[in-house]
Order: structure tokens, then C-alpha cells, then sequence
């Protein structure tokens, strides 16, 4: 965000109104930086990966080690 879009809220009765605009604004933003935060991390996991991939049964050895240093 720009911070220039946030200055000047001194007056106390456009509290209302500079809450409601600052919303839209920060909407605005999100509904542009989530699609290419997805893409950006590889894109969607499909619902059957998913579920491959939390029934595959964990690595002992990796399980022991883990525990060993913690």
C-alpha cells in the first residue's frame, strides 16, 4: 500500500467514512495480490493430492531424528 493513500485522516468526524474508504482500499488490493501470491507459490493443490499426500505414512527414521534434536 501506498502510504500517501492513508495520510491526512486528522478529522475525528470522518472517522466513519476514512474506515469505510480505507476498507474498499485494502479489498481492492487483496482481491489483486491473492491470485498472484497463489501462482506465485506454484498455484492451487488439488483436493486429491491432498489427500495422497496426508495418507502416506511419515518416514520413521525422519521421525526419530526430528524428536532426537528437538
Amino acid at each position: 500500500f501506498l502510504d500517501v493513500v492513508f495520510e491526512g485522516r486528522l478529522r475525528a468526524d470522518k472517522q466513519d467514512d476514512a474506515f469505510d474508504a480505507d476498507a474498499a482500499i485494502a479489498t481492492g488490493e487483496l482481491v489483486q495480490l491473492i491470485p498472484e501470491l497463489i501462482d506465485a507459490l506454484g498455484g492451487e493443490l488439488s483436493l486429491s493430492a491432498a489427500a495422497s499426500a496426508s495418507a502416506a505414512p511419515a518416514n520413521a527414521g525422519e521421525a526419530r531424528a526430528f524428536t532426537a534434536t528437538s
